[in-house]
């Protein structure tokens, strides 16, 4: 049995589809599942159940894939050990980031990081935290960049960047006006005083509209949501045209310069944190020591 194979079979496990896997690994579904056969004759036992949709993989499955994910994992390690020791900086690093983060932080980190290792080829992926976290686990990328959860998942490293505040966005044209705070603080908004108003906010699912509704059921009421999106964009446009209010965290890197819009600070303050992450256990390379060191310098600096 070869690593082709197993990572064949992880395809499988995953997409839980023979021909979906097939297509995913740009083979036909025939070769595919003449080679599940092949190594499940090898073995003496069956791998998947192919009696139900989607296929589920049986007992003897189960532990196969378990160990195959850390066989397959101990392969990439040894992989990027053996580059280290040819000391030439020149590979592939995969780095996944959330897609409303990505405009903001992989334009400020990745030209200094070319610039200094141009034969380092960077794969970028866009994608929510979750399936994030998940390709980061089984290896399929390197390093991500995200929010921190609810909880840390006990298989990552967290690296933190920043935090973000949440703030109140509304059109420059408002008439929301801010609460005096203590001497030592900036002025407030009372949340109470836009109950009434129409709110766009992102979708139920993303993490950060867990923290918005918790930012809400805090200060006692539910908004009235006028619209829910998957994009800041669009949060910020329909503010800006005074068709509703917002929340959103408010970016290191100002992307709301030259807009028509107000912001304000809630009381008390939530944050959110931006984080850095690698798989725990992993063996950092020097190309993955390299982007650390640069993601963090920038933070460095920036906020110096």
């Amino acid at each position: 049995m070869n690593d082709r194979q197993l990572k064949y079979i992880l395809t499988i496990a995953k997409e839980k589809n023979l021909t979906t896997a097939a297509q995913k690994l740009y083979i036909s579904q025939p070769s595919l599942s003449s080679m599940l056969s092949t190594v499940e004759k090898q073995l003496g036992v069956k791998l998947f159940d192919r009696s139900v949709t989607p296929m589920m993989p049986t007992y003897a499955g189960e532990q196969f894939i378990e160990t195959a994910e850390q066989i397959v994992n101990a392969y990439s390690d040894l992989r990027r050990k053996i580059d280290d020791i040819n000391n030439a900086m020149v590979g592939r690093l995969n780095v996944g980031c959330g897609p409303q983060s990505s405009h903001m932080l992989i334009p400020k980190i990745l030209p200094p990081f070319i610039n200094q290792y141009p034969g380092i080829q960077i794969n970028l992926f866009e994608e929510r935290r979750m399936s994030l976290e998940k390709k980061l686990i089984s290896a399929d990328l390197d390093l991500i960049i995200t929010t921190l959860g609810n909880s840390k998942n006990p298989n990552i490293e967290y690296i933190t960047l920043y935090q973000e505040e949440l703030i109140l966005i509304t059109s420059a044209s408002s008439d929301v006006s801010l609460s005096p705070g203590p001497e030592e603080e900036d002025g407030y908004v009372d949340l109470k005083e836009v109950k009434d108003k129409p709110f766009v906010l992102m979708k139920s699912g993303h993490q950060l509209r867990m923290v918005i509704d918790k930012i809400f059921q805090d200060n006692g009421f539910m908004p009235k949501i006028i619209l829910e999106t998957d994009s800041w964009e669009t949060c910020l446009l329909l503010t800006e045209v005074g068709s509703a209010y917002t929340v959103l965290p408010k970016p290191k890197i100002n992307i709301m310069d030259n807009r028509c819009i107000k912001m304000f600070r809630i009381r008390p303050q939530y944050f959110r944190e931006v984080c850095l992450c690698y798989r725990k256990g992993a063996y950092r390379s020097k190309i993955i020591d390299a982007f650390i060191d640069t993601a963090l310098s920038f933070w460095r600096h920036y906020q110096s």
